[in-house]
């Protein structure tokens, strides 16, 4: 494998078993990044990212966790640790609108699980990343969002 501008590098990319996710993923194993793939259902698209991935010579792991569920978000860092011995990017592009609504209809639960998949769980994976990233002076934080989320609100 030619020499890549993320050899070496490992990162964490939420919500990418399909989509966005998905490219994004390829695009950093294409770089030499090994890569976590997370998704909300370890399904068949999570196994093919991570195939793809593979395909680029690098490393690649498939993991499932639901980002709505508090101690999920931060859970999968440690299995990513594990298998990379630490983390340099992540790309917080999972997100989701749990109860498709105009925001002034939308009910207390699904409201609350929308805003823990698309901040809270963001800031749990910053929060967990972040300290090997000072300690070594290094480090790629990229969130992604959605003009659904602002169509949601203003309705």
């Amino acid at each position: 494998m030619p020499e890549t501008r993320l050899a070496g590098r490992n990162a964490l990319v939420t919500g990418s078993g399909r989509g966005i996710g998905q490219d994004i993923a390829m695009a950093l194993g294409q770089e030499g990044a090994n890569v976590s793939v997370h998704d909300l259902h370890s399904n068949d698209g999570a196994l093919e990212t991570v195939e793809a991935v593979l395909h680029e010579g690098v490393q690649a792991m498939a993991m499932q966790a639901h980002l709505s569920r508090g101690r999920d978000s931060a859970s999968v860092v440690e299995p990513s640790v594990e298998t990379f011995g630490r983390m340099d990017i992540l790309v917080n592009n999972a997100g989701a609108i749990i109860q498709p609504a105009h925001g002034a209809h939308m009910r207390d639960e699904p409201w609350d699980q929308t805003l823990h998949v698309n901040l809270t769980s963001a800031d749990q994976l910053i929060n967990a990343m972040a300290p090997g990233m000072r300690e070594r002076t290094r480090g790629a934080l990229g969130h992604m969002t959605s003009v659904y989320g602002i169509l949601v609100l203003v309705q």
